[in-house]
């Protein structure tokens, strides 16, 4: 499906983007890990995408999960979680933590003289893109004057890959959640809003509305709100539940449910295709 273009660019809003955002885009500098872009072209590794988010049906919809660091507003968010409790206590944020389970995005840790006395597990989850969104890079600056066309564009699209995104937090998730439970450890989803309404519906959220103050495992729900020229990272609801109904999740969503019938028409629909080969 073709998109909307970019909306944001080395966290910039592009509907604002000028001549004097024209070092920043030479500098392919992260405003929000204050280092340069992760996100490389395969084929050029010198050069950055800097594509933080895109247009899809109006909505900005995040692409790159650093675009979440914004302000440390998510590990904010999280500090209640901790139970701070001694005037003397720190707060650290350790990245890429490697557990048996698997790594953790983050883990905010409450310290006390460099012990460690409580701890929160935090998942960042952007949406994955299919195709390449070089080429609506590129057309962007072209427009605005910051770089010149050297060669045609070779039309490349790309996509959201909304399913796939879904199914592999959500497997991801049951693995981690099961041992931060078993810990008695907070575990936090962070996620954009337009991603949490696709999983509403696609699959088995209805629990996920019910706030449930014994479960370990939280969705942290945020959405990007325009405000003075720029997109602000904002949050937009918080979901608290259990490794039960994260399992219960990874299950299609009942009233898309296959029946005989509906099998029978999509594989009537394909009997006089082209790509259907006649065997007997």
């Amino acid at each position: 499906m073709k998109m909307n273009g970019v909306s944001e660019l080395f966290g910039i809003n592009v509907s604002f983007l000028s001549q004097q955002d024209k070092k920043s885009v030479e500098n392919q500098s992260c405003p929000y890990t204050k280092k340069e872009c992760s996100k490389m072209r395969k084929s050029y590794p010198q050069e950055k995408i800097g594509v933080c988010s895109v247009k899809y049906r109006s909505k900005d919809v995040v692409i790159c999960p650093n675009r979440f660091l914004e302000d440390n507003t998510i590990f904010k968010d999280c500090v209640p979680l901790l139970s701070k409790t001694q005037i003397d206590d720190e707060i650290f944020v350790i990245p890429e933590v490697l557990l048996p389970e698997g790594q953790i995005d983050f883990i905010l840790s409450l310290t006390n003289k460099k012990t460690i006395e409580n701890f929160v597990g935090v998942e960042v989850q952007s949406v994955d893109t299919t195709g390449s969104v070089w080429d609506e890079r590129q057309k962007l600056l072209i427009e605005h004057g910051l770089i010149k066309k050297t060669s045609p564009l070779v039309g490349k699209t790309y996509g959201l890959n909304w399913k796939m995104t879904v199914k592999t937090i959500l497997v991801q998730m049951l693995h981690k959640c099961r041992i931060f439970e078993k810990l008695n450890k907070h575990l936090v989803l962070v996620i954009q809003k337009s991603l949490f309404n696709y999983m509403l519906e696609n699959f088995n959220l209805t629990d996920i509305n019910i706030d449930d103050k014994n479960g370990f495992i939280h969705l942290h729900i945020y959405d990007l709100v325009n405000e003075n020229n720029s997109l602000k990272l904002t949050l937009f609801a918080k979901k608290r539940t259990n490794s039960a109904t994260i399992e219960r999740c990874i299950l299609p969503s009942n009233n898309k449910k296959s029946d005989l019938s509906s099998i029978k028409k999509i594989l009537e629909s394909r009997v006089n295709k082209a790509n259907t080969s006649f065997l007997l």
